[in-house]
């Protein structure tokens, strides 16, 4: 069984004349407990979410960036005063250095990308499948995390009933689990008042959120 701690954070508003939008925030997460070293590797798959109200989910979204914490950050978490970030390769808040660090093909998206489009969904989990089993990509375990997620909003957004109805297999090499594969599940499919049309806006809102995440550039070509 997986451990899970959560914790609610009331945001605070920024106001402008122009604008009002919520300040970021710097979260800092330390590990009690020592781990063998036969179980794991030089990385451990982590899940972090943040929840917005649903009143305010179409006005804004998350965007989370991920570092290490500098090493004066304690153990125990609690002496966190000063704590800094560690600026190592690949780690950077400069987002322009990440497109240095990972090549991702399919970003951004060409402008006559349809969100309503089968066709348009299709070839993008295509494209984003080449490039998680392709041997250049060399992948981080959290790039490869983000990647197995994007590919399936891509494919459940171009065959909306999946697993029931008509669909093409895809490369097993993606595994059939990610965290939003196994949310689809537990929830079941959408009620059939709801169109496909209205399933792929839904999911197009959910691939933008997923992108966000490493990808903090303009999602559609321009």
């Amino acid at each position: 069984m997986a451990q899970t701690t959560s914790f609610r954070y009331s945001g605070l508003v920024n106001r402008t004349k122009s604008s009002t939008t919520l300040k970021p925030i710097a979260l800092i997460v330390s590990f009690q407990g020592d781990l063998p070293d036969d179980l794991v590797s030089t990385e451990v798959p982590l899940e972090i979410s943040v929840s917005i109200p649903r009143g305010l989910a179409s006005f804004t979204a998350p965007a989370l960036r991920i570092l290490p914490a500098a090493a004066d950050v304690t153990q125990d978490g609690m002496e966190l005063e000063g704590a800094g970030f560690e600026s190592d390769e690949g780690s950077e808040f400069d987002d322009k250095d990440w497109a240095q660090t990972v090549s991702v093909p399919f970003l951004p998206l060409a402008q006559d990308f349809d969100v309503v489009s089968q066709v348009s969904w299709g070839k993008l989990a295509c494209a984003v499948q080449d490039w998680l089993i392709s041997p250049e990509s060399c992948l981080s375990e959290s790039h490869w995390s983000w990647g197995v997620d994007l590919f399936w909003l891509a494919f459940i957004a171009a065959y909306p009933t999946f697993p029931l109805g008509e669909w093409p297999s895809w490369n097993r090499r993606i595994p059939f689990n990610s965290p939003f594969l196994n949310s689809r599940m537990n929830i079941g499919i959408e009620g059939s008042d709801i169109t496909e049309a209205e399933r792929r806006w839904t999911l197009w809102q959910d691939f933008s959120r997923q992108i966000s995440l490493f990808y903090p550039y303009p999602l559609i070509a321009t």
